[in-house]
């Protein structure tokens, strides 16, 4: 990577510096918000000029990736500035011999965008977080990429030698503002304030939810939990998920059991991670009662099948340390447990 800082666009000389010293340019460089539109335009063409310039004066033949915008059909200030200094790029290049990409990108979002600038989902995820209520100017369909894809994306046009003097870039995404926004309040209800990872169903939902907690700052971490307590020590939930079920474990004193009771529809497994545990089983309504050594220092699983009562007692020396998963989120009203002794 060749360093690059904005200043060198001021400089003739460590702009020809640069530019000679690369085999490919990506150039990003743009003002996209400005309250005079003249400045917006004359900007980002004198920075298309000023390393056509640049290059001539090296005598240098990278191969220039222009990184134009949707915004090329909307006949905007910005989209006008981005289509002719493609077309600027394009025309040079094939006057100077060296090879062009000219990429026409959907709207970009992804971490640590700036709010109120480019991206209403850095705008929508940092009101949010900050209990400002987003409002919603137009409710159109929006076509969108996320910013490492796009990264990814552009890697790949170099390693493939796919010179073109104009592609449009394919969107992650196309949905409707009304609709992105209802899946953002979602993540801020249930990852935010009730600790639950939302269900993500797909590339796009993982980057919308990665992008939206980059607006949460560390301050928010470490979460405590919730300590259940009794008389065999304690109980804590640590992953909570909409489809995924959840993680927890609990810490049990000498002698003392946990359990006694079936599921007819969880899933559970457990696994010691210190101590050593004796798991009793007893299938409901029989007299049919397996026991199982679980030992934190020989690392194993246990999948509980259900209609089968379970006890779990500490029969070590030490505290018992054990992890349970379960494929569902436990609910008090419809909680899936029948109580009785293994």
């Amino acid at each position: 990577i060749v360093n690059f800082q904005r200043h060198f666009f001021a400089d003739t000389n460590l702009l020809d510096k640069f530019t000679g010293h690369c085999d490919v340019i990506v150039h990003l460089s743009a003002v996209i918000l400005h309250n005079e539109e003249n400045y917006i335009y004359q900007t980002n063409i004198n920075l298309v000029d000023s390393l056509i310039e640049s290059i001539k004066r090296t005598k240098s033949k990278p191969l220039v990736i222009f990184i134009s915008s949707s915004h090329e059909k909307l006949n905007t200030v910005y989209g006008k500035s981005k289509k002719e200094g493609r077309i600027k790029l394009a025309d040079f290049s094939q006057v100077n011999w060296n090879n062009f990409i000219g990429l026409i990108v959907p709207n970009v979002f992804g971490p640590f965008c700036k709010p109120f600038f480019n991206s209403f989902i850095a705008t929508f995820s940092y009101q949010l977080i900050n209990q400002i209520e987003p409002e919603i100017r137009n409710d159109d369909e929006i076509d969108l990429i996320y910013v490492f894809d796009l990264v990814n994306d552009i890697i790949n046009k170099i390693s493939q030698k796919e010179y073109r003097n104009k592609t449009v870039m394919k969107p992650l995404k196309t949905i409707r503002v009304s609709e992105l926004l209802y899946k953002l309040k979602n993540y801020y209800n249930e990852y935010f304030l009730n600790k639950i990872i939302p269900n993500i169903e797909d590339h796009f939902d993982l980057c919308l939810f990665k992008s939206f907690r980059s607006y949460i700052g560390v301050d928010f971490f470490p979460v405590f939990l919730i300590k259940k307590t009794d008389d065999r020590w304690f109980y804590s939930e640590i992953v909570k998920t909409n489809n995924k079920g959840q993680v927890s474990y609990s810490i049990t004193k000498r002698m003392k059991s946990r359990g006694n009771h079936f599921h007819l529809r969880k899933i559970e497994r457990f696994t010691v991670l210190s101590g050593i545990g004796l798991l009793k089983l007893r299938k409901f309504g029989t007299d049919f009662t397996p026991e199982y050594i679980l030992d934190g220092n020989h690392p194993t699983y246990f999948d509980i099948p259900v209609c089968y009562l379970h006890s779990l007692t500490n029969i070590g020396d030490n505290e018992l340390i054990t992890l349970f998963w379960t494929n569902e989120l436990f609910d008090v009203e419809d909680s899936d447990t029948y109580f009785d002794k293994v």
